[in-house]
């Protein structure tokens, strides 16, 4: 069993990286996310199931795109 994990700068927008991230998800389906801020309204439908971690940078971001 090979394990594998997703780390990703951020999810504050979706753009392109995320796109990126939601193809390595669905090739990945129990892979573990990591990012060190995310807004769930940014994260794709098809990363939904997979675990999120963040930093406690977290606590920082404003949910309005400043942090």
């Amino acid at each position: 069993m090979t394990r594998v994990v997703l780390v990703h700068e951020r999810f504050t927008e979706r753009a392109g990286s995320e796109k990126v991230v939601e193809e390595f998800g669905r090739i990945w389906p129990d892979a573990r996310i990591f990012a060190p801020i995310a807004d769930p309204a940014t994260i794709g439908p098809s990363l939904g199931d997979h675990p999120l971690t963040v930093s406690p940078l977290q606590r920082l971001y404003r949910n309005d795109g400043r942090y």
